[in-house]
């Protein structure tokens, strides 16, 4: 995806003392990381996240004003450790990981990148001096083991700080690209890639690349080839080289638990093969080059690839940021800029939207430094306003010292919330944007027609044959659509006609809608499709009807609502999924809001009928008819329903539903053909409709005759 990313400079700034002495800043202590399990997180100052693959911590770090160096040292050790257990649990397994910086506006960071050893302890260490400008005050540390078990990993990390006159730190860093698991489908002539703009007040700048092959299963091991990695500018191949270790046999300590093997009568351990750039147990350095000459004033395109990504689930965890050096504190806002995570600005009530407030200047650029307060409110009494998610406000003052912050927004009731954000700090306040406008509502769908229970779908890959394209749209939280091939992935849905469409709904992994026993209801909210795009196949060419780069891990974000301003003719539609790599879809729902289920097909007499109490199937309408009929039937329980048409002599000839649904009333539409979509002859045919739910024990079938005049 191509997107316009201007340089977020950060200055030193905001001295709040100097200090003489080596001064620890504590991150992390006897902290786990463990795949899924809460009850063995224990201290309340780390946000844990991504299922627990994660942990956070938001600190203030010391602040200083002469140059200093700054050293990252991690401890990580495995739950097999018997310093930590009695050796029976833990994770045996060679895991990436890193230690990672967010800031508002900017990609993630890596301040260290590592792997772990074969269940075993590590100590490493890594010079961050050259980020200096944002290892200080107010900070968002991360750290990341890509475990699949629980109990999992023990970490310890702290920052250390020491004053060295010959040091130089830079003035700004900004962090440019970062990517987790980079796979062959994402690398082409123009990605990834980033535009940038490079300001006049710039002396000298240094590019920080991270770079480690990795494959989780198939026939490409991507970790044991060489791939070559190559940086471009504007176009012009910069830098090539193969990362490639062959010393990882020196790192027998910190992998007790490597498989092994004989060859002859050598004895070979896995954690002594050559791999892409890393070994087990250690950290992978970076390549740092010196890209001033190359990013001169104005605006540029840098460019990552690897080449010749293996097939299957190879991918490699990239990242790259930019530091340099330069007076620029006459650089000053002008105006604020909002942007809201909030597809379309509606949502559903309760759920949490994050809003970006950036201080740029006249050109658009994020500013390299800030002290402005800015005052974010509502005329709605329903809104509430947070800066961690845990205390909520009716408004907030916020003092903005990196020329960007995060705030969260909520509404538990439904209605139009708009939201100002205003400079308060100085006599000539800085240009505000027009009130965002957020509209919370939860549409009733119950009597809607779902468009795709009648569709036909397709995917570029499925995981089995009870994960298939199909199972995304069968009406059933019990089945899924799967796909694990470490890239981005489509399901493709198509209508049995043109219809104007103007409302989805997503049912995303880690819902919560599967039943104790069935498919889902295992899943997490780690697993959610958190990036996306709903598309129109307009004139052979995919049209974004809906783009999602940020619905939250959490469970409003588990089942997605997206409406659109107006109805929109739709006869091919399509799903685009892309964050995480493995897509789990339950289902995916079209519907139009403006229009009753009967809209074009007359008045339905059956609309006139009281919701029954038991499973009904109402008679269907036009009856007879020429074109297209109307099957309505309530269900008092969530079940399973099957729907098939049958001719004269008894031979099924349709199949309109095989899944599960909600309670409440259903319409589908037939419009007189058979499986193959081919038009069938007058006739009379029977609809048949079977129900059953475990809850009562209950099961029954109803039919009913229908006309088709051809």
């Amino acid at each position: 995806m191509l997107r316009k990313i201007f340089l977020a400079f950060v200055l030193i700034f905001t001295i709040s003392k100097s200090f003489g002495d080596t001064t620890k800043a504590q991150v992390f202590s006897e902290n786990g990381i463990h795949f899924g399990n809460e009850s063995l997180y224990e201290n309340d100052t780390v946000n844990v996240e991504d299922n627990g693959r994660v942990i956070a911590r938001t600190l203030s770090l010391p602040e200083f004003e002469e140059p200093v160096k700054i050293e990252a040292h991690l401890e990580v050790k495995s739950y097999l450790d018997p310093e930590l257990t009695n050796g029976d649990q833990g994770d045996p397994w060679d895991r990436s990981g890193t230690i990672y910086l967010s800031v508002p506006g900017m990609e993630n960071i890596e301040l260290l990148k590592f792997i772990t050893g074969f269940g075993g302890h590590s100590n490493l260490k890594n010079d961050v001096s050259n980020l200096a400008p944002l290892l200080q005050g107010d900070a968002k540390i991360n750290a990341f083991i890509d475990t699949w078990v629980s109990p999992g990993w023990h970490v310890d990390l702290e920052l250390i700080y020491v004053p060295i006159d010959t040091v130089e730190n830079p003035d700004w860093a900004n962090g440019l690209y970062y990517d987790s698991g980079l796979s062959k489908g994402e690398v082409t002539d123009q990605n990834p890639g980033r535009d940038i703009t490079i300001p006049d007040s710039h002396e000298r700048m240094n590019l920080v690349y991270y770079t480690s092959g990795h494959s989780t299963e198939g026939s490409e091991f991507d970790e044991f080839h060489k791939r070559d990695n190559v940086i471009y500018i504007d176009g012009q191949e910069i830098y090539r080289y193969t990362p490639w270790r062959t010393d990882c046999e020196n790192f027998a300590t910190q992998n007790p638990y490597s498989g092994w093997w004989y060859e002859g009568s050598q004895k070979v351990y896995s954690y002594e093969l050559s791999r892409s750039g890393w070994c087990p147990g250690d950290k992978v350095e970076p390549v740092i080059l010196d890209v001033s000459e190359k990013l001169t004033t104005g605006e540029h395109r840098i460019r990552w690839a690897v080449e010749d990504i293996g097939e299957n689930t190879a991918y490699w965890r990239v990242s790259s940021y930019l530091t340099g050096y330069g007076d620029i504190t006459d650089w000053q806002p002008e105006k604020i800029e909002v942007t809201s995570s909030a597809s379309g600005n509606m949502v559903i009530p309760g759920t949490i939207v994050s809003l970006r407030i950036d201080l740029v200047d006249q050109f658009g650029n994020l500013v390299p430094y800030s002290d402005n307060t800015v005052k974010i409110r509502s005329d709605s009494s329903s809104a509430k306003f947070s800066l961690d998610q845990n205390e909520w406000k009716d408004s907030l003052e916020i003092n903005i010292q990196h020329g960007s912050a995060l705030v969260w927004v909520k509404s538990d009731q439904e209605g139009e919330i708009p939201i100002s954000v205003q400079e308060i700090s100085t006599a000539t306040p800085l240009d505000s944007p027009e009130d965002i406008i957020i509209s919370y509502f939860k549409p009733d769908i119950e009597e809607k027609v779902n468009f795709a229970l009648t569709a036909t779908a397709t995917a570029d890959c499925e995981c089995a044959s009870s994960e298939t394209a199909f199972h995304g749209i069968d009406g059933s939280l019990e089945t899924k659509w799967c796909c694990n091939d470490g890239a981005p992935n489509w399901l493709k849905v198509e209508l049995q006609d043109t219809t104007a469409i103007d409302y989805f709904v997503l049912y995303n992994a880690g819902a919560g809608q599967a039943p104790a026993g069935d498919p889902g209801s295992g899943d997490n909210s780690s697993m959610n499709t958190q990036s996306y795009k709903i598309q129109k196949l307009n004139n052979g060419e995919w049209k974004n009807l809906i783009v999602e780069t940020d619905n939250p891990a959490n469970e409003a974000g588990d089942i997605s609502f997206h409406k659109l301003d107006q109805p929109v003719d739709i006869k091919t539609v399509r799903l685009y999924t892309d964050l995480p790599s493995t897509s789990r879809i339950y289902e995916f729902e079209i519907y139009n809001l403006d229009s009753t289920e009967t809209s074009d097909l007359d008045n339905d007499p059956s609309d006139c009928i009281l919701s029954p109490d038991d499973f009904e199937l109402l008679s269907n309408y036009p009856n007879p008819f020429n074109s297209a009929t109307q099957i309505k039937f309530f269900i008092p329980l969530y079940g399973k329903v099957s729907v098939a048409i049958f001719d004269s002599q008894g031979r099924k000839v349709k199949s309109l539903l095989n899944g599960k649904l909600r309670k409440g009333f259903h319409t589908l539409k037939w419009m007189g053909n058979n499986e193959k979509g081919n038009s069938l002859s007058s006739g009379v045919y029977f609809i048949s409709v079977k129900y059953s739910n475990k809850v009562q024990n209950f099961q029954k079938q109803k039919i009913q005759t229908s006309t088709y005049l051809k």
